[in-house]
């Protein structure tokens, strides 16, 4: 990618485990003049819930639900 280039950043989730959510993202490349988008890099990125202690603990049901549904 190059200085002055239009990039474009999408980013879902891909899996929802017991205390964690996978995250997929995407950096493209954008032509403004043809608007062709080309993948220049991608990433998997996990979060994990936890407690006030630092103690990994589960997903709520509610938002498991919630996330399942809109995977990719």
């Amino acid at each position: 990618v190059r200085t002055a280039q239009l990039i474009k950043i999408y980013c879902g989730v891909e899996r929802v485990g017991h205390k964690s959510i996978t995250l997929k993202a995407e950096a493209r490349r954008k032509n403004v003049y043809t608007g062709i988008e080309k993948v220049v890099t991608s990433t998997h990125i996990t979060f994990v819930r936890v407690d006030d202690e630092g103690e990994s603990i589960p997903i709520s049901d509610r938002v498991r639900k919630r996330y399942e549904q809109q995977s990719i």
